[in-house]
């Protein structure tokens, strides 16, 4: 009887062997066909939480599959910044500094490689064309704003004197001291509602963020 029941157990344990033959400890170890925690399915996912696990660029660039367009604009891109690495640790300290305060007219990696290959007349006749390039994108900047703020004066609610755009001084010439003021986040930011009470158990609000007007309800 017991030499039959051994008999058994050996037979069974050969079999379960062989069901594993194909697969390594460290296979089997090592394989996750679905994660124990799925954000979104076994927790919720915060604002701003992508549920993805920090990684470097480099990693995922490693990791996730990609069209050769894209492996070769990535294996480009790279290679464009080593350059430029390149070039800027060949300069002394007094040429990087020089360098470096003019980095904020260059558009691009390509730009700055183009600029410090360049001879020294030529240098400064290309920085010359980026500065007034930089000054004009700038002042079409401004003028769009300048032209915006105009559309939104145009709204002005003449009545109560508000209009989206206004910034805090503007507010309190036109209502006054508001009469309590309600701070969102941290008070740097100027993300505010301001509270006005009109008497007669009449409260009117007004929004601000980053402390120019956005809204108003006035009851």
């Amino acid at each position: 009887m017991t030499n039959k029941l051994l008999l058994i157990v050996i037979v069974s344990l050969i079999s379960c062997a062989e069901l594993y033959t194909d697969r390594s400890h460290y296979d089997a170890m090592t394989h996750d066909d679905e994660p124990i925690f799925q954000a979104g399915r076994d927790f919720p996912i915060m604002v701003g939480d992508s549920g993805r696990v920090g990684r470097t660029k480099e990693e995922i660039q490693s990791r996730t599959p990609a069209s050769k367009k894209v492996q070769k604009n990535w294996i480009n891109e790279d290679s464009i910044k080593q350059e430029l690495l390149e070039k800027e640790r060949r300069l002394t300290e007094v040429e990087f500094k020089e360098y470096n305060k003019h980095n904020t007219y260059f558009a691009s990696t390509s730009e700055k490689i183009y600029y410090l290959d360049l001879p020294p007349p030529r240098k400064k006749l290309y920085l010359k064309k980026k500065v007034e390039e930089y000054n004009s994108m700038v002042n079409r900047e401004k003028e769009r704003r300048r032209t915006v703020m105009s559309l939104l004066r145009g709204h002005t609610n003449q009545r109560k004197g508000l209009y989206v755009g206004m910034d805090k001084q503007a507010v309190i010439r036109s209502w006054g001291k508001p009469y309590r003021i309600e701070v969102a986040g941290n008070p740097k930011n100027q993300n505010e509602r301001w509270i006005f009470n009109k008497g007669n158990s009449r409260i009117d609000y007004v929004y601000f963020e980053s402390g120019i007007v956005q809204g108003w309800e006035i009851e």
